[in-house]
């Protein structure tokens, strides 16, 4: 794994003057070095807590937080969900259920992937990269010339 882009966030990061370091800068004019420390701690800990989440275990947002998107809410007609169910269908079982998993469609809400890894006994890369592989099956199954949704 390249560390480079992470180590030189690091160092840019610790020594432009973002948010942290001008509050840290108001307290100790105001309030001397006591005062500033425990903010300084506090900043110092979040700093390298959320290095080791996005930079060395790799992740994002999008692992942590529920998905809330409904595939069935956004599709324009019962047609368009019937033929999604049909395409659905024809996914491989272990991409099927994935999907099924992270967009709440078999009838309970949304999962992260983090969630759905754990549920399935898999790695959360592994069903990134099952759920990534099943969404582009997906748009080009939807995407196919001469269907009536690839015409509008």
């Amino acid at each position: 794994m390249n560390y480079a882009p992470l180590m030189l966030y690091i160092v840019i990061t610790c020594i432009t003057p973002g948010p942290n370091n001008i509050m840290c800068m108001y307290l100790g004019a105001h309030c001397g070095l006591r005062g500033a420390r425990k903010f300084m701690t506090a900043s110092i800990a979040m700093f390298f807590i959320k290095m080791l989440l996005c930079g060395i275990l790799n992740v994002t947002l999008a692992d942590v937080l529920q998905d809330s998107f409904c595939m069935e809410d956004t599709c324009e007609t019962q047609d368009d969900i019937r033929r999604m169910r049909q395409l659905l269908d024809g996914l491989p079982a272990r991409e099927r259920q994935i999907i099924l998993l992270r967009y709440g469609l078999s009838g309970q809400p949304p999962l992260t992937q983090l969630e759905t890894a754990k549920l399935l006994d898999i790695s959360r890369s592994y069903v990134s990269r099952l759920e990534t592989h099943a969404l582009e099956l997906l748009r080009q199954r939807w995407d196919v010339p001469g269907t009536k949704t690839a015409q509008r």
